[in-house]
């Protein structure tokens, strides 16, 4: 029965996505605001966060992105993954590398579709070239407005078998304990392609950043969290959106952004617009 019902859900799928792509014209800002002590009072760090681009060409000669970041005027840009696609060509990450790189410093973590493309150096060299700075299982202390930021960013397993499961290697180990003798009085947070994932490091860091679940493709009254997202399935629990990850009295933040792509079917959306997120850190 459970094999019926879930081939039944994807013929419905199929169909619906034969028959609905959101514009690139419905573009909107997620604004999330997030209060910590680690951050000096009366300061505010905004970051903006773009994933799943997909090296989509993106309308530029209205530059509907670039006129959005820019309004926001923001501290840091973070790529979580899937900038680059495998099937789609490299010219129109780089159009949007072009636009964006004079903005504000710009930190990335490759997704899935990256390594599918089996062009991980040649997409670094071009993100390099633009001045991104790539964070690979490693990371990086920075200062913001008199505030010490630790950024990290986990390289998407997609190549790697998903670490056998255990979402770790020596690499990200190594990470976490440097990180650990920091965070009792710093920001720290985590860049990393796939929300559910980033669950394993979440009484690491202060805030989580994620992407690759395109808000769950499709979004309504009832599916408010989206009908399907790959690596999550059919009702997928982290798709586009803030969760409060509380483990111990230990609070963790994670922002999943829906993505930007559209124009493929599987990348066709409905009541789920392609999004810029923002996020403002206040001090208290």
């Amino acid at each position: 029965m459970h094999k019926i019902i879930t081939a039944a859900i994807s013929v419905f799928c199929a169909l619906f996505f034969l028959n609905c792509t959101t514009s690139q014209k419905l573009l909107i800002v997620q604004d999330y605001q997030i209060g910590t002590a680690k951050i000096k009072q009366d300061t505010v760090i905004k970051i903006i966060l773009i994933t799943d681009l997909h090296s989509e060409v993106y309308e530029h000669e209205d530059q509907p992105i670039i006129n959005k970041i820019n309004a926001v005027n923001p501290d840091l840009i973070m790529l979580a993954g899937d900038i680059v696609d495998d099937k789609t060509p490299i010219a129109g990450a780089a159009l949007f590398l072009s636009l964006i790189k004079d903005i504000a410093p710009i930190y990335y973590v490759t997704g899935n579709h990256e390594y599918y493309s089996n062009k991980i150096p040649q997409i670094i060299e071009m993100l390099q070239s633009f001045g991104v700075h790539i964070l690979s299982d490693n990371f990086v202390q920075i200062q913001i407005n008199g505030n010490d930021i630790i950024l990290a960013g986990i390289e998407d397993p997609a190549i790697k078998k998903y670490y056998n499961k255990s979402y770790t290697t020596e690499n990200i180990k190594t990470m976490l304990a440097g990180i650990s003798t920091l965070t009792d009085s710093k920001y720290a947070i985590l860049l990393i392609h796939r929300p559910e994932i980033s669950l394993t490091y979440k009484n690491n860091f202060d805030l989580l950043l994620s992407g690759h679940a395109h808000g769950g493709q499709i979004r309504t009254k009832v599916f408010k969290n989206g009908l399907y997202a790959p690596g999550q399935g059919f009702f997928p629990k982290y798709t586009g959106g803030l969760y409060n990850l509380d483990d111990d009295n230990q609070a963790a933040t994670l922002i999943v952004s829906a993505g930007l792509s559209t124009k493929r079917p599987r990348f066709s959306r409905k009541g789920n617009p392609p999004e810029i997120v923002l996020i403002r850190i206040y001090g208290f």
